[in-house]
């Protein structure tokens, strides 16, 4: 009987442990997924968006406080992001400022770069200034480009 009663609290303890890291983990996933800075502390907040974040709710974005959207254009010499133009046209109909991203490649020449994102985007003075996004550094390139390759 002794041996049953220790059974059966373990049982319930362990229900109770499992029980209270389920409810840490839904609540760490919320938090995770749902946290922006404050308000107060940062008063303009907006989001960066490419084609690999789906479909985009740009009225919800608008809803929760976002007045601006950075999208990917371009990455590299040669890569283009497909839903930058829908992208751009759905963001200004939600009436968010917009700004354009290029994920610069320190392993190709610059001036190939550039000529890459000014293909995607345009020239547009109502645009936010264009921003570089670094994901390496030029020390992780295979072959080193100099300026004597350019």
């Amino acid at each position: 009987m002794a041996r049953t009663k220790t059974s059966r609290w373990r049982l319930r303890l362990f229900g109770a442990v499992l029980l209270v890291a389920l409810i840490a983990a839904g609540w760490g996933w919320w938090t995770v997924h749902h946290w922006r800075p404050a308000k107060s502390a940062y008063p303009v907040q907006g989001i960066e968006v490419g084609s690999e974040d789906g479909k985009v709710d740009w009225k919800a974005a608008k809803a929760i406080g976002a007045s601006f959207a950075y999208l990917d254009a371009s990455a590299s010499a040669f890569a283009r992001d497909p839903a930058f133009s829908q992208n751009l046209e759905d963001a200004r109909a939600a009436k968010l400022q917009v700004g354009a991203v290029h994920s610069y490649d320190p392993c190709q020449p610059a001036e190939k770069q550039a000529a890459n994102f000014m293909t995607v985007v345009a020239r547009d003075p109502a645009m936010l200034p264009p921003a570089l996004a670094l994901d390496m550094l030029a020390d992780d390139c295979p072959v080193k480009v100099t300026d004597a390759a350019c």
